[in-house]
């Protein structure tokens, strides 16, 4: 699901860094993020994790 959202410090990265970001979201839809009772899966943790590991395999090439 794509989902709208800013992080207003990956504006800096680019003018200042010149660097891009790419944000990429791997939680769950009923995580409720910024809520009382938000939450955050170990299993996606460890999916996140491998898909870094796999994305700058293929960033590389």
């Amino acid at each position: 699901m794509r989902e709208g959202g800013s992080i207003p410090i990956v504006n800096e990265f680019k003018k200042v860094l010149d660097a891009d970001t790419l944000l990429l979201g791997i939680g769950l839809p009923d995580d409720n993020a910024h809520s009382p009772n938000e939450k955050f899966n170990l299993d996606c943790f460890e999916n996140g994790q491998r898909m870094s590991a796999f994305l700058w395999q293929e960033l590389a090439r």
